[in-house]
């Protein structure tokens, strides 16, 4: 699996989040999300990146995660009654995955939580993380998109 460790400047996202779930519930987020406003209109709120993120996880089985935007115009977020939250600039294991979601996200998650932070000395730094959408077909073997996983050295 191809890892890079880079460093992510500050940006912030807006979205909308849903508390302590199990990760099967990310797609009802996203769902939601698009029942108030379409992709292309979200995509205009930045530079149409789209993200899922998982923040302020404690256990594993439930986490909080937010279906989100980039965003550069923080207040037009806000009045369209979304969900804003600045993420700080910070440095990220970069997972290139390939293949149909959620598989390869679960599949992404093993390597780097049980491979590559272990054997590269770091630790997820608990800050959110993202799943990093591309276009095209999510469903396809072909698909690809990112794992940004936040970075801490192991003491």
């Amino acid at each position: 699996m191809d890892v890079k460790i880079q460093k992510k400047g500050g940006f912030a996202v807006a979205g909308i989040k849903w508390d302590n779930i199990e990760s099967s519930s990310c797609p009802a987020v996203w769902d939601q999300l698009y029942e108030k406003y379409d992709h292309d209109t979200l995509s205009r709120l930045g530079n149409g990146q789209s993200y899922g993120m998982c923040f302020d996880v404690e256990n594993p089985s439930r986490i909080n995660y937010m279906a989100c935007y980039h965003v550069s115009d923080v207040s037009k977020a806000r009045e369209m009654e979304l969900e804003v939250m600045e993420i700080k600039e910070a440095a990220y294991a970069v997972l290139s995955l390939k293949g149909p979601v959620p598989g390869c996200i679960h599949e992404g998650w093993k390597y780097a939580m049980e491979v590559f932070l272990p054997e590269q000395g770091y630790m997820h730094a608990g800050t959110p993380d993202f799943e990093v959408y591309s276009a095209g077909d999510m469903y396809s073997p072909d698909y690809k998109m990112e794992l940004w996983i936040p970075l801490s050295k192991k003491e």
